[in-house]
């Protein structure tokens, strides 16, 4: 008869002590009889069941004793102690003529004494208490945690299998218009089995407990507001999932089309592992290559794209990877003192040989060889073209072995930019030049080589060498494209931006499909703000070298410099595409990804390109996002590792002595801005136009407590009035010499130019600034849709 609730048990939040005859509740103590007390243990022990009459009187008074007026007396008894009632009852549930049956679940609990035994006290206000009697929180926690799962379940797979766009909002419409739906029926009801009653909020108020009384109106919630999301899709409809805010940064692009008249020339395989060999026969490769470019109406794919494909590379992949419609491909060996080639011109949509030609010749034929293949490729694609195209200029060297100098220096260059192919690069053009002290196109390469490593290693001393060199070879082959291109090159980093102009107008006029001589055509008309021009001359080189990732990547350093940073993305991704482990593009990519204000891309791009290629402005640039971020720990140490790779680069000096200056490093980030102005002066004794430097000197001057520092940013500016980051840094030197006003003025400037305003808005720096009302408004007149920060 109930022997385990003897000492006490719970009915809701009513504490009854059968023994002691008490009930204990919210409104006091009151007494129950032993005869009621009996009654209610008989009822407690099946809850939920039908007890009959009978039986209630047997186990109470006992066979053959008892009444049902004595039953009834006692169950009014019980009623009354519970505060319970027969036409509503919350407890006792009366079945006419057959019996009773409890309707609550009852808890038993140890103890004689309410004290000993009484409920943990109450946590929150009464309307908590009474939600979780009602068992609203427990079916609502269980509701969202099935819905979040729904909703991840949905993000995950909807889109593999092939639903509709619009069915991910409709699962996520279910799960929030039906919270709702279940809140007000965990409320007013309750889940007996099959059985639905009126809930009213005396039950237990334990985790399963509620939630045993309402599971079937999670389910009943779920469909109702799947009905409503069907009635709306059917009626009104769900949009498609919305586009990401950068459209065109993220979308993948489209194929670039396959240009009639276009050629690639793969690198000529050779039978034998001797680099004298290989270098011969990649030059061989390159100058046919360069003589098919010289043809007007002719595409050729860019050396470094063509020889990135393995070797007995498939058409298919051919047409793939670098867009042309034909290739020429090949094999060089050495027979003693003759040499012996074969090339095949294939169509690379159907695989078919167009013509198959190989060659015994000696080594100091090899001219009239590639101009014959030159002859044969205009012949099949039937290319209009004046014999003067075939003339490929004066590369020869009558030193074999300074040509295979040449070339090895030339493949070095070539590779992922670092200090070692640099090196090794301007070691075999010094060799080639020491075998042939009038060899034009290893000067050309000693200089360019020079440039290359001064714009990684930022050392003065790779200037005055690439001066000499260039002058060296201008003054042997005033009219080689090859020269005349790297003269330009020297002159457009140095600032002298007329000499450039004037001497890539001189290569185009010799050669009309000089892709060189057009890239450094439209990085003038960027700097002189005409952006129509310089569109034009990249498109034009890049129609030249379908294909070509250098072209696409010029392309999109173009569009980045003018602010059209979805347009760089764009053709960022597009190399990305044709070639994933391209680190350089993607440290491009990473830098757009950044003028967003999106740093968590910018963030996971540079760190795949830095796993690949530890180049040091990428390396720069990661420490540059993790600033922005303020992980200005990682922002410290990443800065450090740029420096170890490219110690004389001031922009590292300077990243770091701003990071130390923001964590309270003032010594620190005082010796780093010292470095950063002592390096500056240094680049700026060789190249005294180089508006990045002056940004840079004026920026290390403010901090350093040097009065030129205005006077130095306005020089910067003056060189480049469209640099927006010269406009940037006069903004912080005016900050630092305490002119609010001249600094707002800045940055307005700079943002009128084209600075992006979630960097600026990420600079600590200027946080100063946030108190000023002008620049607030200024930043939420430049923000999308006048967003502050």
């Amino acid at each position: 008869m109930g022997a385990e609730y003897l000492h006490g048990f719970y009915l809701g939040d009513l504490f009854i002590e059968p023994l002691n005859g008490r009930v204990t509740g919210p409104a006091g103590e009151t007494h129950l009889p032993p005869t009621a007390a009996d009654v209610l243990l008989c009822l407690v022990a099946t809850p939920g069941d039908h007890v009959s009459r009978e039986y209630l009187i047997e186990q109470v008074w006992g066979d053959g004793h008892g009444s049902s007026e004595a039953l009834n007396h006692a169950i009014s008894e019980i009623r009354h102690a519970l505060g319970d009632h027969a036409d509503d009852p919350c407890y006792i549930q009366t079945l006419p003529t057959r019996g009773y049956r409890l309707i609550v679940e009852p808890t038993p609990t140890p103890g004689t004494r309410p004290e000993d035994c009484a409920p943990p006290p109450a946590v929150g206000p009464r309307w908590w208490q009474a939600l979780l009697r009602h068992g609203v929180i427990q079916a609502s926690v269980a509701y969202l945690v099935a819905g979040w799962l729904l909703i991840q379940v949905a993000d995950a797979t909807f889109e593999q299998i092939g639903l509709p766009a619009w069915s991910e909002q409709f699962v996520t419409f279910v799960v929030i218009g039906g919270l709702p739906i279940l809140v007000l029926l965990a409320w007013s009801f309750e889940f007996v089995g099959v059985r639905v009653e009126t809930d009213r909020g005396t039950q237990s108020g334990g985790i399963f407990q509620g939630l045993e009384r309402n599971y079937l109106a999670i389910f009943i919630a779920y469909g109702v507001a799947a009905l409503g999301a069907g009635v709306y899709q059917g009626t009104v409809g769900f949009e498609g999932a919305a586009a990401p805010p950068v459209v065109a940064a993220q979308s993948e692009p489209e194929l670039i089309p396959v240009v009639e008249n276009s050629v690639a020339v793969l690198r000529l395989a050779t039978f034998d592992d001797s680099p004298e060999t290989k270098a011969f026969s990649d030059g061989l490769s390159e100058d046919i290559l360069d003589g098919l470019a010289r043809i007007p109406g002719l595409a050729v794919s860019a050396r470094g794209d063509a020889w990135s494909l393995p070797t007995n590379v498939s058409s298919e992949q051919v047409r793939h990877r670098l867009r042309v419609a034909n290739y020429l491909e090949g094999s060089v060996r050495f027979l003693d003192d003759t040499l012996r080639v074969v090339v095949q011109f294939i169509d690379s949509q159907t695989g078919f040989h167009r013509f198959s030609r190989d060659f015994e010749i000696g080594i100091a034929s090899t001219r009239d060889m590639q101009e014959e293949i030159t002859r044969l490729v205009v012949a099949n694609l039937k290319v209009a073209v004046d014999d003067r195209a075939l003339d490929t200029g004066d590369y020869a060297t009558a030193d074999p072995d300074a040509y295979v100098h040449y070339m090895v220096g030339r493949e070095a260059a070539n590779r992922p930019r670092t200090m070692a192919n640099y090196d090794e690069a301007i070691a075999h053009f010094n060799r080639a030049l020491a075998l042939d002290a009038g060899f034009p196109a290893a000067h050309a390469g000693l200089c360019a080589a020079h440039i290359s490593r001064y714009e990684f290693w930022e050392d003065t001393a790779d200037i005055a060498r690439a001066e000499e060199a260039c002058s060296r070879a201008m003054s042997i082959a005033p009219r080689l494209p090859v020269v005349i291109n790297t003269n330009a090159s020297l002159r457009r980093l140095t600032g002298r931006y007329a000499e450039a102009e004037s001497l890539y107008a001189t290569a185009l006029d010799i050669d009309g499909q000089n892709a060189i001589a057009l890239h450094g055509l439209a990085d003038l008309r960027v700097r002189a703000q005409r952006f129509d021009e310089a569109e034009r001359y990249v498109q034009r080189a890049f129609e030249l070298q379908p294909g070509n990732w250098r072209a696409l990547n010029v392309l999109g350093e173009m569009y980045f410099r003018m602010g059209r940073w979805a347009d760089a993305a764009d053709a960022y991704r597009k190399v990305v595409f044709l070639d994933p482990e391209n680190f350089v593009v993607l440290g491009n990519l990473a830098a757009t990804s950044m003028m967003f204000g999106d740093f968590d891309s910018a963030r996971d791009a540079l760190l795949k390109s830095t796993s690949i290629e530890q180049d040091p402005l990428h390396v720069s640039n990661l420490a540059i996002v993790w600033y922005y971020e303020g992980e200005y720990g990682d922002a410290i140490d990443t800065f450090r590792q740029a420096i170890e790779l490219a110690p004389l680069s001031v922009a590292n000096h300077i990243g770091l002595a701003d990071a130390l200056l923001v964590t309270g490093n003032e010594r620190e980030a005082q010796s780093a801005y010292a470095e950063a102005e002592r390096l500056a002066s240094d680049q700026l004794m060789a190249a005294p136009n180089d508006g990045e430097a002056l940004s840079y000197l004026a920026w290390a001057q403010a901090m350093t407590g040097d009065d030129d520092a205005p006077a130095t940013a306005q020089r910067a500016i003056e060189l480049d009035p469209g640099d927006y980051y010269a406009h940037y840094y006069k903004a912080l030197v005016e900050l630092r010499a305490g002119d609010t006003d001249a600094a707002v003025d800045a940055a307005e400037r700079a943002l009128d130019a084209g600075y992006p305003v979630a960097v600026l808005a990420a600079e600590p720096i200027l946080e100063g600034l946030w108190d000023n009302s002008r620049f607030v408004a200024l930043m939420a007149r430049h923000s999308v849709g006048g967003q502050q920060k």
